[in-house]
């Protein structure tokens, strides 16, 4: 099938050797110091409903776990900037965030979607920390308005992302695969290094696989979306400062 065709053809840039992002210590010190998230056990089985996730009980930190649980955000809470556009002021807060998207339905813009995610993560058990990000789509970088999450599952890394529109991540990426295309069924993703383009010395891009180029002229396109360094960790207050953008001088409705 062409879907065959496409990954077939990206994996030519497999390497042999996986590549490390950062050192050791950069990749620890990016990592949240709790494992335990904001939200209670009651709270946690709310939002696996709201994901339709099908469980009995709070599944175990697994990367099984981790794959179901993007696997059903991205297909079941929607990117939306309905209140930016009605002039509504956004809260970063996860609480406020969990009542608008878990309760209410919605969805929401990159900062509510992954603040819930990474969140949620940390309540099921998972070592994770949250990362700005920058976005570059067509090589144009934009402010740093977007974040990112990694997790990290028995010594190996993985990127998480429910909050970038249609290029959201519908399963983990490994970060030991530095330059490999990843099956994101059905997009193929990779991340590289940023070189210092966007982010500074240590960053990562990440890239989508440009199915349309390759069925028009079968050259492999490789398409920037956003950079990140990972080395660096983001703190609640960075967040807001970040999503404060969003935030329009307008009351409350």
């Amino acid at each position: 099938t062409t879907h065959q065709k496409q990954v077939s053809s990206a994996a030519a840039f497999f390497p042999r050797r996986a590549r490390q992002v950062g050192t050791t210590a950069n990749r620890q010190a990016a990592m949240s110091s709790s494992l335990f998230g904001c939200f209670s056990e009651g709270e946690v089985m709310e939002f696996l409903r709201r994901i339709e996730y099908k469980t009995a009980s709070i599944p175990s930190p697994t990367y099984e776990t981790l794959a179901l649980v993007m696997a059903q955000f991205t297909l079941t809470v929607p990117f939306e900037q309905l209140d930016v556009a009605f002039g509504r002021r956004i809260s970063v807060e996860p609480k406020k965030i969990f009542e608008k998207i878990v309760r209410k339905r919605r969805g929401g813009f990159c900062f509510e979607n992954n603040v819930l995610l990474f969140e949620m993560l940390r309540s099921l058990g998972f070592a994770a920390g949250k990362h700005v990000g920058r976005v570059v789509l067509g090589g144009s970088a934009q402010g740093s308005t977007h974040l990112v999450i990694r997790v990290e599952i028995d010594s190996v890394f993985y990127l998480v992302d429910g909050g970038f529109g249609g290029s959201s991540l519908r399963r983990p990426l490994r970060l030991d695969f530095m330059g490999r295309p990843q099956l994101c069924y059905p997009d193929v993703y990779r991340l590289v290094p940023d070189g210092n383009e966007f982010v500074g010395e240590g960053g990562i891009r990440l890239q989508a696989f440009d199915a349309n180029k390759w069925q028009e002229t079968g050259d492999e396109v490789w398409l920037d979306q956003w950079a990140s360094n990972l080395s660096d960790p983001v703190f609640d207050v960075d967040v807001d400062q970040k999503a404060f953008v969003f935030k329009l001088p307008s009351v409350d409705r």
